[in-house]
């Protein structure tokens, strides 16, 4: 807190580009995380260590790490898991959604504007690093995730055009044979 320069009793929005930038500066986003701090590490456990020695971690640590700070100081604060939704579909309005699009952040409350508000302090340049590290095969995950997808829509839904019955029906052929 003291490095970052926060008070107790600070204006939640002045301690969040406090925070964001203290981790933007000095801090570097890595693909995974350790289960535990490396042995002869000063600190034993992992947000300390996180915070005071490596500075390098995943999402989770960065949220964990500002919630900690937020709650510190005051604020009320909560880790929040999701998904980062970036990369667009191939229809007007989709998405694609895909493990390495789980994220973490912190969300603080705001007295002033009596609601949450949503503080992401990973480093930007998260999202490029975990797109670079993707599997060689994801593409071909993603065309059976797609089929699988359809045959459930028709299994559950009914008919969504011939092509799901023209398969069904090779496949009950080849069933047979």
């Amino acid at each position: 807190s003291r490095e970052i320069g926060l008070d107790y009793g600070q204006d939640p929005r002045e301690m969040a580009v406090k925070i964001t930038r203290f981790f933007e500066e000095n801090f570097e986003y890595q693909t995974s995380t350790p289960t535990r701090s490396p042995i002869g590490a000063t600190n034993q456990f992992l947000i300390p260590y996180f915070l005071l020695e490596n500075r390098r971690g995943h999402c989770e640590l960065f949220a964990s790490a500002t919630v900690l700070l937020m709650r510190l100081n005051g604020v009320g604060a909560r880790y929040t898991l999701g998904w980062s939704v970036q990369e667009q579909g191939d229809g007007e309005g989709e998405y694609v959604v895909r493990m390495r699009h789980a994220h973490a952040w912190c969300r603080y409350w705001s007295i002033k504007e009596n609601r949450w508000l949503d503080l992401d302090t990973t480093p930007p340049g998260w999202f490029e690093s975990e797109s670079s590290a993707a599997a060689w095969h994801e593409s071909m995950q993603d065309w059976w995730s797609d089929r699988m997808h359809a045959f459930r829509m028709w299994r559950y839904y009914g008919d969504t055009g011939n092509l799901q019955n023209y398969l069904l029906a090779a496949l009950a052929v080849l069933v047979v044979i």
